[in-house]
């Protein structure tokens, strides 16, 4: 699945119920520990603009932000994302999920870790009670009050 299409010749829509094992090369946040699957449709909407609605699932391992032990993180997206081509990128000032890609040699993996990044955590804590001493220790109760000596004299 790193071959590029061309959304521009391709017959739409595209159904897509694909499983990407090397995701690990390109993901940064963690390693992927079970295959990606991706259930998604892409249609056409307009002459530049392309519809993604799918399910992208798996899971990926990452380390626990207080105690530092090793956590699964599930994935599970339920993504409708508007595909534009790059030319676009700069005219573009509307508020929707909009992903930006060249038409002509699209990588559907790019919209798919994309995807991924935005949607995940980024405090990533492997339990509340586990970790709760450990927050516990960084709440504001010893929080330094550089003026509370004058703020008592003037009182």
């Amino acid at each position: 699945m790193t071959d590029s299409i061309n959304l521009n010749e391709i017959s739409l829509p595209l159904k897509l119920n694909e499983e990407i094992p090397d995701f690990n090369e390109i993901f940064q946040q963690g390693n992927i520990s079970s295959v990606v699957k991706v259930k998604a449709e892409i249609k056409k909407i307009s002459l530049k603009e392309f519809n993604f609605i799918g399910l992208i699932r798996g899971k990926f391992e990452s380390q626990c932000q207080y105690c530092l032990d090793q956590i699964k993180v599930p994935i599970k997206i339920e993504s409708n994302v508007i595909i534009q081509d790059l030319s676009n990128l700069e005219d573009s000032d509307n508020d929707l999920d909009v992903h930006f890609q060249d038409l002509d040699f699209f990588k559907i993996e790019e919209l798919i870790l994309e995807e991924i990044y935005l949607n995940s955590s980024t405090s990533l804590v492997c339990s509340e009670d586990k970790c709760r001493t450990v927050q516990e220790s960084f709440t504001d109760t010893d929080k330094v009050r550089p003026f509370k000596k004058i703020r008592d004299l003037i009182k």
